[in-house]
């Protein structure tokens, strides 16, 4: 496994470390700021990690009940302030995609109302389980419809 990310400069041919790995870190899953400035480290635990380029500070998200042990799956760039992120529950595989704001450090929760099958591959393929975009509408409707009548 990998336990550190480097950068390579390209004129000099030097490399520098830039993050040790904590417990835990899935570094083969960085994913990138698109200004290049950030990066975002998922972790077995349901933190994750953003590291800033230009200082090398890194600090730890973590959102949810910190009593259910989730898995944090594709971080992925809204922008270069916001980063989305899939949590999944260890205990009984639920879960949720999250979106952090660097500038209220604060994440919410955007899949409160989606049925439960449609946050698990959302952002990442993980087995064939992904719904269609198609598939998440008419379980929505079918959700409202079962709720109306009862």
């Amino acid at each position: 496994s990998i336990d550190a990310l480097s950068v390579f400069n390209l004129t000099t041919g030097k490399t520098k470390r830039i993050y040790q790995a904590s417990r835990g870190d899935k570094l083969e899953n960085f994913e990138v700021s698109p200004d290049g400035k950030n990066v975002s480290i998922p972790n077995a635990s349901g933190a994750l990690t953003i590291l800033s380029l230009p200082n090398g500070k890194s600090r730890k998200i973590i959102s949810g009940s910190l009593k259910n042990e989730r898995d944090v799956f594709a971080p992925v760039w809204r922008n270069n302030k916001e980063v989305c992120f899939e949590r999944v529950s260890v205990k009984d595989g639920s879960g949720q995609v999250a979106l952090f704001s660097l500038d209220t450090n604060k994440s919410r929760d955007i899949s409160v109302k989606w049925p439960s099958k449609a946050v698990f591959g959302i952002l990442n393929n993980p087995d064939d389980k992904r719904l269609s975009f198609e598939q998440m509408l008419s379980d929505l409707k079918e959700q409202k419809k079962t709720k109306v009548k009862g």
